[in-house]
């Protein structure tokens, strides 16, 4: 029974540490304002499917890319969500917004 409950203590803590390490993995880092304005829009478009306004956004977003109001990294991430509405993959363009914004928030509480 004792040896039971050792291996039972020893998964229960093995899971709670694999538990908490992918909690604390992110996908994205920290992004700057300018970023997570886009990505605020860029969700708005994905989640309405409006392929129009993507348009608009993405020709913003290359000025701001001119004007090097982005990090390379943002661009990057950026540019991915715009490649994924514009491949009609609305719903993972959707989820990498959402999760880049709320990746601030939980960076911004810390």
């Amino acid at each position: 029974m004792e040896a039971l409950q050792s291996k039972t203590s020893w998964n229960l803590c093995c899971l709670v540490l694999l538990v908490s390490m992918i909690g604390c993995q992110q996908r994205y880092g920290e992004v700057s304002p300018t970023a997570y304005e886009y990505a605020k829009a860029l969700y708005s478009i994905a989640n309405r499917r409006d392929a129009g306004r993507l348009d608009l956004v993405e020709s913003q977003l290359a000025v701001s890319i001119r004007e090097n109001l982005l990090s390379a990294q943002e661009q990057a991430w950026l540019q991915q969500i715009v490649s994924a509405s514009r491949q009609g993959n609305w719903t993972a363009a959707t989820r990498d917004c959402r999760t880049m914004m709320e990746e601030q928030a939980i960076l911004r509480r810390k």
